[in-house]
């Protein structure tokens, strides 16, 4: 950031605001928190007992702020996003929208619309691929080191809110048709697979039937039903590039594989491994020069790695300071979207 230090409102106070945004705006020292929307009167309490100044409206929050100053971050329930994000707009705040930025590309598409001619910054989460190890695979795969790429596959499966037989509060609408496993946990896969080889030409969406998993056991807590099928919702992406690789994207609730890779690229002369969850871990290169020869090696980044939430913050922020970096993001973000609304088993060639 090269302007004077911004301001940030959070949208939304729940689970990711008090643990992951505040610790990250605590650690930028380019924006100070000013206050809190949050339309629940106990949960704008409890921020007031942190000492956040809280709103019940954007309106009300706007007539607060310094005009063109303060960036809105957006954490209220996924379903909402489209709307809110076009009120903190409409408001003059640049916005930092938790994924999905709108519920669909079209929505999408307006949003940014909206953002350009108000001359404001409007940035959606996940910014996990502008972590250490995807330059870094980006910089192998530029390099020819490992020959061409000729496919992908990336696990995107994580338990969803529901732990352990228990919902939390307010947090059913994670089950809902309009969310779900792909719209949650998709981007994650879906940005990670347009960051390494772009737009795709084609792709089509698997969704594991409901009947296999009617063994298990769906969740009651209180008034919320949850069924088995939601609980554990599983989908398959596969993705193609003209004359480039094919990928495959497994968007899942439920545990992921332990020790494996998240994410692998093969080549025609070997693979690379990373981490999706640790975007400044360190990536696996294993050469296979020879029919039976491998060589294997490890690159580490240096200095502390950052998180999610950092990333997204930080590049938000570059994103006030220079708003050079917005046509290409929303292209992006427009990219992961138009996959995501054909999740209902939808097929794009």
């Amino acid at each position: 950031m090269t302007g004077a230090r911004l301001d940030a409102l959070v949208v939304g106070y729940g689970h990711v605001a008090e643990h992951a945004y505040l610790p990250a705006l605590a650690r930028c020292p380019a924006c100070r928190v000013v206050g809190v929307v949050e339309p629940d009167p106990d949960r704008r309490a409890r921020a007031a007992a942190a000492g956040l100044a809280g709103y019940a409206t954007v309106e009300d929050a706007a007539a607060a702020a310094a005009a063109g100053r303060t960036v809105a971050i957006d954490l209220t329930p996924a379903p909402l996003h489209g709307e809110v994000n076009a009120r903190l707009l409409a408001a003059g705040f640049h916005c930092l929208s938790e994924k999905p930025g709108a519920g669909t590309a079209a929505e999408w598409r307006r949003l940014t619309c909206q953002a350009r001619d108000a001359g404001l910054a409007l940035v959606a989460a996940p910014q996990l691929h502008r972590g250490w190890s995807m330059a870094t695979v980006l910089g192998l795969l530029a390099s020819g080191r490992l020959g061409s790429a000729t496919a992908a596959h990336i696990d995107a499966s994580k338990v969803g809110p529901a732990v352990d037989g228990r919902l939390e509060a307010h947090r059913d609408w994670f089950y809902g048709r309009s969310v779900g496993a792909a719209m949650d946990i998709g981007p994650y896969a879906l940005t990670t697979a347009v960051a390494l080889f772009g737009r795709p030409s084609g792709w089509t969406w698997r969704r594991m039937a409901a009947e296999a998993v009617r063994d298990q056991a769906g969740l009651r807590d209180g008034a919320t039903a949850i069924a088995a099928a939601a609980l554990h919702e599983t989908f398959v992406l596969t993705m193609e590039w003209p004359e480039g690789p094919v990928a495959t994207a497994h968007v899942a609730f439920g545990r992921h594989r332990l020790g494996m890779p998240s994410c692998t690229v093969y080549c025609t002369g070997g693979r690379i491994e990373l981490d999706l969850w640790a975007p400044d871990g360190p990536v696996r290169v294993v050469e296979t020069p020879g029919y039976w020869e491998e060589h294997e090696c490890e690159l580490v980044p240096e200095g502390p790695p950052r998180n999610l939430y950092d990333m997204n913050l930080d590049f938000c922020l570059r994103c006030v300071d220079d708003p050079r970096l917005l046509p290409a993001h929303w292209e992006q973000v427009a990219a992961v979207l138009e996959m995501l609304d054909g999740r209902d088993g939808g097929e794009h060639a």
